[in-house]
């Protein structure tokens, strides 16, 4: 795989996660996934910015 698509990759991930924590929790009519997906959500660019440390780390060997 590509650099760029390792990162969207990792970015389109996210995304679903934060879907799925939202489809579950209207399925479930259960509060407690709506906050874990806006939890997610809010801490999204810090788990960003460690996936890519972890890509560039895995690309530089």
């Amino acid at each position: 795989m590509s650099d760029i698509t390792k990162q969207y990759f990792a970015i389109n991930l996210n995304r679903i996660a934060i879907f799925m924590f939202i489809v579950i929790g209207v399925i479930t009519d259960s509060d407690f996934y709506a906050i874990l997906a806006a939890a997610y959500w809010l801490w999204l660019p810090n788990i960003e910015k460690f996936e890519f440390s972890i890509l560039r780390i895995n690309l530089k060997k």
